[in-house]
Parts: structure tokens; sequence; C-alpha cells
């Protein structure tokens, strides 16, 4: 936890800004001789508003989004906001930035922390991330401190340690397993539980122990602690831990050219001779994942961020398992509904979406597999809702640049540790905003 999210950003962002205050500059070193430094006049205010301004199109699952690092950064930061910040969001944003070879070698400790932190490793994927982390550790000693005394102090212990982590997998598991993030967590729950701070460490204990007490039951009977969180009222409740959540729309209305296209393209896909002339659509705003998260629509979430703007975080983009070309499908969604083939008495639950186009395969491979940019299609077309397998952040790519023009380019940021929250249960709140209730 400590040291990717806090020890290894300290470091880099010291860097790049280059100045006393951030890191010392030994003589006869001098900052100027720094061909690394990138956070020069204003660009670092530009910096913190650009990772403020997208806040937006995080999701409200991604919990916590990063502030202003200008602003904030000796302000409390937190764990999670680096960790959004400098190994989701940063690939994209310090492109163009940092010059060769400072982004390149940045990506490359990126893709071997992502690989570690995963929740799950192959052999293969072990064996990536150690060679990207002994490359790393390596070349940073080659571009950076380059073998010179006065810069001895770039070469913190943090460093050294990251050449160990991926080594240490085979043994000890994911690093997601057991990191900090548990302990953490548990000491601030119990710390806000303190009520008697005449004697906070006895009161610390006793909350402690009840806490182990109502845990033990639990484990006893799980049916104290139910599995599936309860739906708001107009939800339906689907196989596979899916759901269908309000609102709804009050009557159904006639599909239009492009939605009817849609529908019977892919009546044609699963074999079915049936086509529509006509087809009434009754909308559905959100759908709740196994993933425990909650993946919302364009056709209601326009309304949250026009009466919400200051709430409003963008929840409507997802992956799924269908596969085109090699690449992993991305999709926005425009609303959800149901399909009722003929002489058929169960209704398929559908997704109405606009996609993303494949990722741009020499700046992915450039950046090590960690930048992902695509192209949104104002298309129309049809998945299975049990396709969704989670709601990801599509962020505008602004320093995309191909010919000098970047237009509707947006770049992927997933949800570190999504699988975890799975496993111990953490579930988005179903109920969502007042205006999602069922009408």
């Amino acid at each position: 936890m400590h040291l990717p999210c806090l020890n290894f950003p300290d470091l880099f962002v010291a860097l790049w800004k280059g100045q006393k205050g951030s890191i010392a500059c030994e003589r006869p070193d001098r900052y100027e001789d720094w061909p690394w430094i990138c956070f020069k006049g204003d660009a670092w205010t530009a910096h913190g508003l650009t990772v403020e301004a997208a806040k937006e199109y995080l999701p409200g699952s991604f919990d916590r989004t990063p502030r202003n690092p200008v602003l904030k950064l000796n302000s409390g930061y937190k764990a999670w906001e680096y960790l959004i910040w400098f190994f989701g969001m940063g690939p994209c944003l310090f492109y163009r930035l940092l010059l060769e070879p400072y982004w390149s070698h940045y990506c490359l400790a990126v893709r071997a922390f992502r690989l570690c932190m995963q929740e799950s490793i192959t052999p293969q994927e072990v064996t990536e991330a150690i060679q990207c982390m002994t490359k790393f550790v390596e070349d940073f000693e080659h571009i950076y401190s380059q073998q010179k005394v006065e810069r001895i102090h770039f070469c913190r212990p943090f460093l050294h340690t990251s050449a160990h982590v991926p080594w240490e997998i085979p043994a000890l598991g994911p690093l997601m397993m057991y990191a900090q993030w548990t302990m953490e967590r548990t000491i601030g729950n119990l710390g806000r539980e303190i009520r008697q701070h005449s004697n906070a460490f006895a009161n610390l204990s006793q909350r402690a122990l009840l806490r182990c007490q109502v845990n033990a039951l639990k484990a006893l009977i799980p049916d104290l602690d139910p599995l599936e969180a309860k739906l708001p009222k107009g939800g339906k409740r689907l196989q596979d831990g899916y759901a269908l959540l309000p609102k709804r729309a009050k009557k159904s209305t006639f599909a239009n050219h492009a939605e009817l296209t849609a529908i019977n393209e892919y009546a044609m896909l699963q074999g079915s001779i049936y086509r529509w002339t006509s087809f009434r659509i009754r909308k559905w705003a959100r759908l709740a994942l196994p993933s425990g998260q909650v993946a919302r629509s364009i056709w209601k979430e326009v309304d949250l961020r026009t009466e919400k703007s200051k709430q409003y975080r963008r929840s409507r983009n997802l992956s799924n398992q269908y596969v085109e070309d090699g690449f992993m499908k991305l999709a926005e969604v425009k609303y959800y509904f149901e399909l009722t083939w003929p002489r058929e008495q169960e209704p398929v639950v559908l997704a109405m979406v606009s996609t993303y186009g494949p990722r741009d395969e020499q700046l992915y491979s450039e950046s090590w597999k960690t930048y992902d940019s695509r192209i949104l299609f104002q298309n129309h077309r049809i998945i299975e809702a049990n396709s969704i397998q989670s709601v990801v952040a599509m962020i505008p790519d602004t320093q995309y640049s191909e010919g000098g023009v970047a237009s509707n380019r947006w770049f992927l940021v997933e949800k570190p540790g999504l699988k975890m929250g799975v496993m111990t249960g953490v579930t988005e709140d179903l109920r969502g905003d007042r205006d999602d209730q069922a009408d």
C-alpha cells in the first residue's frame, strides 16, 4: 500500500517539479541540468486542474476521487487518491508532458505495479512483472542518478524494495491480498466509534471486542448477514447477481430507425428469422452488477448532470465479455430494456449502447500496456446485460494528438481491487439518488 501509493509518487513528483523545497540539488549539480523537469511555470497548476476536472468521469464505485494535487498534496492526500491519479490516469496525463525516456520509464513502473496489485496473477504475468520491475530499477540509475555522487539521495530504499516485490508473489500471493488497506480501514472505522474520550483505549477495546463477537455470529449464522442487497422499490432481480434498477419509463415508446436496425441485427446474430418492422421500448435507467457496481445510462444520467452537477459521477461506461478482433469491448450505455422473443415467455434483458473503437496499439505498446486510448463511435449496438463485467472510467484524452488534432478520444481507467470488493461483499448503494427512485 505505502510502497506504490506514497513512496513512489513522493519521489517522482519531487523530481519532476525540480525546485527547492521539493528535492535537494547538491553541488556541482544544478536544477537546470535536470531534463526530466516537466512541471515548470504554469504546467503544475494546469495539471492539477486537469486531475480535478476528471472527477466527473470517475464512477461512484471508484470511491474517493483524486483532488487537485497542487492544492491538496500536502494536506492529507490519501493513498487511494495517489493510486487513481498516479497509476490510473498518469500514463495519459503525463504523456507529452514528460520527455522520453522518462515517460516510458514511468509507464514501465506503472505496468509492473498494476500486475503486482492484481487480485489474481498468472505465472506469465509474474515473469513479466519481474522483468518490468527489474528494468525500471536499473534504468532509474542510468537516466536519473547517472552514477553521480551528488544524486545519491535520489536512490531511496523503496527502489531497492520494489525490485524484490514480484519475486515474493509466488510464495505470498498477489499484493492486494495482504496489503494494508484492510488494516487501515479497520483502524479508521474503530477510531470513529470512540465515544468515551476520557478513557479512549478501554472504549476502543470494547468496540473491537463487540465487532469480533458480531463477526463470529455472522460466521456461525450466515443468514444474519444476507448476501443479496435489498433492491429499491421497482427493482427487478435477474439471474447470476444482476438486477434492473429504477427509474423505469412510465410508458413504452417506439424505437427509432437506428435502434430498430440494432435490434434486428441482434436478432440475426442470435439466429432468429424474425424481424421487427416496429418495436416498443420501455427503458430502464440502471443495472446492478455481480461486481457490486451499479451501471447507469445516458437516459437518466444526463438529468443528474443538469440538476446535481456538483455530485455528478459518470457511471455509464462499461466493459463486457464480448471480444472483437482480439480487443476488450468497451461501450457507453444509452439505456436498458427487455426483449421478449415471439412464442417465448421469459424476456431477455439487453442494453442499447454506443461502442468504443480499438485502442491505439502503437501508443499502448510504447506505454508498456498502460495507456489505452480510444474513439467513441456514435452508433447503436445491442449487448446482453449478463455480458457486462464492470463499470469503467472513460476520461477525455486531451493529451492525444494525431496530425495535430485530438477529437473524441477517451482513455480507460479501471477500478483497482474490484475483485477484492466482490470477495468481501462490498456493494455500491442500490438506492442511488432520489431522482432514481421508481415512478
